[in-house]
């Protein structure tokens, strides 16, 4: 089963050579996998950095351009149409899968033959690697997504390529911030089966620079939840109330502690980490 990872990039260092070292250390568990880099024509040296790195490892491919797009969703897309894998994601430059990552998701689908996607749990990391909130993935439905935001992140998401490439899937570059949440929506509502993993498969760096929490993905939150029939509009509230509750039956707001988890630090190398202290709640101090 071959992996098939694009990263959009626009001047993302320095995370971006953690992302890369956390897709590469994915091969050691026999795993293979091509990383596609597509970049938006950066000025802080990405480009330099992309050109040294190795392109050819046991079990791992790696490719990259530079050209000017139109955002985000528009270079995923290009790396996409470059795909030679079964299995498609997008890592943005500053995540990173965390350990074994693949190798689960492998498990999982090969297990599972109907199974469009996967999805899993995300770590929220302040840009020193330590813990700001744990979040856990609530069932993915449809009507619960009408009524709220995507709340499974695109990091610890996995699609068969069938999904995309055979169903013409592609994302919506006219979208800045939302448009993973507009891609899901047309997803599910084609019929597309996922699967959801109880564990951690990914860290989000909150580096400030995050799309979703700025007020393009404000408004565009606002513009899809417009397009709701009304029905949908006016049971939102109480939609959002039972995804809160199938969250909590499933365990999606507790954490035990400590919770040790494993980055790449500046160097390339993983590091453990470890949270005495573990919420839910996203806080930024």
């Amino acid at each position: 089963m071959k992996f098939s990872i694009v990263t959009p990039n626009f001047n993302g260092m320095p995370y971006l050579p953690r992302c890369i070292a956390s897709v590469r250390d994915q091969t050691r568990s026999g795993i293979d996998v091509e990383h596609i880099v597509v970049d938006g024509g950066s000025s802080d040296g990405s480009c330099g950095f992309l050109a040294k790195q190795p392109v050819v490892l046991p079990g791992y491919r790696f490719e990259w351009q530079s050209e000017t797009d139109q955002g985000m969703y528009d270079a995923i897309n290009k790396g996409w149409r470059m795909a030679g894998g079964e299995i498609w994601s997008w890592l943005n430059s500053d995540e990173q899968y965390l350990p074994e990552t693949l190798a689960i998701v492998a498990a999982a689908l090969k297990s599972r033959a109907a199974i469009d996607f996967v999805y899993g749990n995300t770590l929220l990391l302040r840009t020193d690697g330590s813990l700001i909130a744990f979040r856990k993935a609530a069932p993915l439905r449809l009507i619960y997504l009408r009524a709220s935001h995507l709340y499974a992140h695109s990091s610890s998401l996995f699609v068969r390529r069938r999904c995309i490439a055979d169903r013409e899937t592609w994302l919506n570059p006219n979208w800045r911030a939302a448009g993973d949440h507009e891609w899901m929506l047309r997803l599910l509502g084609q019929g597309a089966k996922g699967y959801r993993l109880s564990c951690y498969l990914s860290a989000f760096f909150m580096t400030g620079t995050n799309l979703g929490l700025t007020d393009t993905g404000t408004q565009e939150l606002r513009r899809l939840r417009s397009r709701q029939p009304g029905w949908i509009r006016l049971a939102a509230p109480v939609l959002r109330v039972c995804r809160s509750v199938e969250k909590w039956l499933a365990g999606g707001f507790s954490q035990a502690c400590p919770l040790a988890y494993r980055i790449v630090d500046q160097a390339g190398s993983r590091v453990e980490c470890r949270a005495t202290s573990v919420s839910w709640r996203y806080r930024d101090s």
